[in-house]
């Protein structure tokens, strides 16, 4: 399946969990903006820490993801549902797809690690694993 991670955070764990959601589709995971744009892709992950205020660089990926970049798209956030909301709403207007089933992460301010601990491995494998069953069921 069609598969790319993206990822918009300063927080090494957010690059982790992206990592290891490519892993389960052979993909690399890569920094929005990423280096090659999205194309037709069945679904595409964003991982993203969000705040009060969009980031005009991600305001901008965000509001460009129509059918034509990708079919669907899920989230996993660090940071406040409350915030996320415009976050998700700026690529449901721009017209792709949106999961229902969003996966709050919460890293916390003061994480400067990388590694992934055995159970935050399963939830993220577990979630994504979840979404590519049911993007499948639906081909």
């Amino acid at each position: 399946m069609k598969t790319r991670v993206l990822f918009y955070s300063t927080k090494g764990k957010m690059e982790s969990y992206a990592e290891e959601i490519a892993r389960l589709e052979s993909v690399k995971s890569d920094k929005i903006p990423p280096a090659y744009s999205c194309d037709k892709e069945k679904i595409v992950f964003l991982g993203l820490s969000v705040a009060k205020d969009i980031p005009d660089q991600l305001r901008l990926f965000l509001n460009g993801m129509d059918k034509t970049k990708a079919s669907n798209v899920a989230f996993f956030i660090d940071g406040k549902k409350e915030h996320a909301q415009a976050y998700i709403d700026a690529v449901k207007n721009a017209g792709a797809n949106v999961l229902d089933n969003v996966l709050y992460v919460n890293i916390g301010m003061f994480s400067f690690g990388k590694a992934l601990k055995p159970e935050e491995k399963t939830a993220i494998t577990d979630w994504a694993n979840e979404i590519l069953r049911s993007i499948d069921s639906k081909l």
